[in-house]
Order: structure tokens, then sequence, then C-alpha cells
């Protein structure tokens, strides 16, 4: 047995990932990001048998959102290449069911009229995000690609209520709030 001990220089073409979700459910989208040295002419992700080119962010860090399909144990590999020589890392993902968003009501226990902060965490980039309460229609603004807040007043008849989350016209999540008598 041969040991190889390759030295890195800043000159050397590298791919690190950073970290990756634990878990995702199909229809989600993984947020990649790869960090890369030694000037790549090229970037590219491969997962379930696809190709997607990653975009330079900022010097040296490349990403990409790229769809989430299937169950199980995807692989995932992220390819740099200049030249003739590449440089890859590889990880797995983890694809089972599960919802595509979180919503978050803050405080969930309010008096009537109380405001409630509003938070919610995709797994999907969506054009429009919005919170319904009945009749009520709240769009919420954009943080981030993936988290959108805002604030509704706590209805003023005392009970249990059940605040709807729709991404892009579809009803993905909800989160319950009572309003104390």
């Amino acid at each position: 047995m041969r040991e190889i001990v390759r030295t890195l220089t800043e000159e050397s073409l590298a791919v690190v990932l950073l970290p990756l979700p634990a878990v995702l459910p199909p229809g989600a989208e993984l947020p990649l990001r790869a960090q890369v040295q030694g000037g790549p002419t090229r970037v590219w992700a491969e997962l379930e048998g696809r190709t997607y080119a990653l975009n330079p962010l900022e010097e040296g860090l490349y990403g990409a959102y790229l769809p989430v399909e299937g169950q199980g144990s995807l692989e995932l590999k992220v390819v740099a290449e200049r030249g003739e020589e590449r440089a890859e890392a590889r990880a797995y993902l983890t694809v089972r069911p599960g919802p595509l968003a979180t919503l978050l009501a803050t405080p969930a226990l309010l008096d009537p009229g109380e405001e409630v902060r509003l938070e919610a965490r995709l797994l999907r980039r969506a054009n429009r995000v919005e919170v319904r309460l009945g009749p009520l229609i709240v769009p919420l603004e954009r943080v981030d690609d993936l988290t959108f807040r805002g604030t509704l007043l706590a209805p003023k008849t005392p009970g249990a209520y059940e605040l709807e989350l729709y991404l892009d016209g579809t009803r993905t999540a909800t989160a319950r709030i009572r309003v104390r008598d």
C-alpha cells in the first residue's frame, strides 16, 4: 500500500461543500453553496442524473438552488474544472416526506386585537407568500429567499384560530393562535 500526499496551495483547485440540510422533503430546493479555490473555469453540481451550473455568488463561493425529488438517500457531487484539472466533493442527501414550509405565530396566546408576529420558513423559493385567517389575507415580506415575515392583529372574538400559509396560491402549512376571553 502506498500513501499519496497532495499539498494544496492557493493555486490548487479544491471544492468544499458548505453544510447541507439533514433532511429535505420531495419538492424542496437544496440551497447549495460550495467554496471553490484555484480559479475554476466551470463549476457544476450533479444530482439525480441531472447537471446544474453553479453561479459565482462572491469571491470563491458558488451556489444554486437544486430541485429535490424522489425519496431515500441521494448522492450529490460538485465538480470544479480548470483546463484538464478537476476537483470534486460529494455528499448524501436524505429525502423523505415532510412539509415544504413552517409558519411560526408569536405569541400564540393573545388578547383580542393584539399584534401577532408571523414568520414563514420555506424549503423552496416562492414569489407570493401569504397568511390567511378566514377572509383576511396578509402578504408576508421577503427577508431572504427562504424567510418571510409579517404581522396581523388577533381577532376581537375569543377562541382558537387556524392561520394558513400559502406559497404561490397553494396551502402549505398552518399555525394556531388562541385569543383570550
